[in-house]
């Protein structure tokens, strides 16, 4: 992933012919290409243990999270293509509709971002690659 101040462009890495191809923002249903992205990460999925305890396992799960907000994705590296999961569109939002995205970080089951006027939201990644806001 490369990021500018105006976009975003993705990049897949062919380790056979050791080559990076450019992915065309329409083969990545979902990836926000015309805002810069602030978090890229691929995540792991959260498995529901036995204990009440969560473990985490491999998974597709790709977030990105722009000053617009954050998206979710399932990505397939067979196809080089992803399918869209997810968002949370701060417009969108009652509370975070004149607000804009400014830092962003990203483990395996959380997502973090600092809005414009000192506001820290924290989201839960399911295992299903669904977002939810933390109380």
């Amino acid at each position: 992933m490369v990021s500018t101040p105006r976009e975003t462009h993705l990049f897949r890495v062919d380790e056979d012919e050791e080559r990076l191809w450019y992915m065309d923002p329409i083969t990545v249903s979902g990836l926000t290409a015309t805002q810069p992205t602030l978090a890229l990460a691929n995540v792991m999925r959260r498995l529901p243990g036995m204990s009440g305890a969560s473990a985490y396992g491999d998974s597709s799960f790709v977030v990105q999270v722009t000053p617009v907000g954050i998206s979710v994705l399932e990505m397939d590296p067979e196809l080089g293509t992803a399918s869209f999961i997810g968002a949370i569109v701060l417009r969108e939002s009652d509370t975070w509709k004149d607000r804009t995205v400014v830092a962003a970080s990203v483990n395996a089951s959380q997502v973090v971002i600092a809005l414009d006027g000192g506001v820290i939201a924290s989201f839960n990644l399911n295992e299903h690659g669904h977002l939810q806001k933390r109380q």
